[in-house]
């Protein structure tokens, strides 16, 4: 059986991740946005969806996704 496993650390400037796999460990770094405050966090959820390939497909009756909302204020 295969294992996989992601390992998120914060860091000072956004976030770095390892990958391990039965092929080894791979890391990449998802860095925080000066003009995009949530950019670094939509870019987190997505990397977790697509390594555990939680997204489905646009045939799926059912699936996830992420969406950024305004607040009423902002409408």
């Amino acid at each position: 059986m295969s294992e996989w496993s992601l390992h998120i650390s914060k860091c000072e400037n956004g976030y770095l991740c390892r990958k391990e796999t039965d092929d080894g460990d791979d890391y990449f770094v998802i860095e925080e946005s000066e003009v995009d405050e949530l950019k670094a966090h939509e870019e987190l959820l997505w990397a977790v969806m697509e390594y555990f390939n939680f997204q489905g497909s646009k045939h799926d009756k059912e699936r996830i996704s992420i969406e950024r909302r305004k607040g009423k204020e902002e409408r």
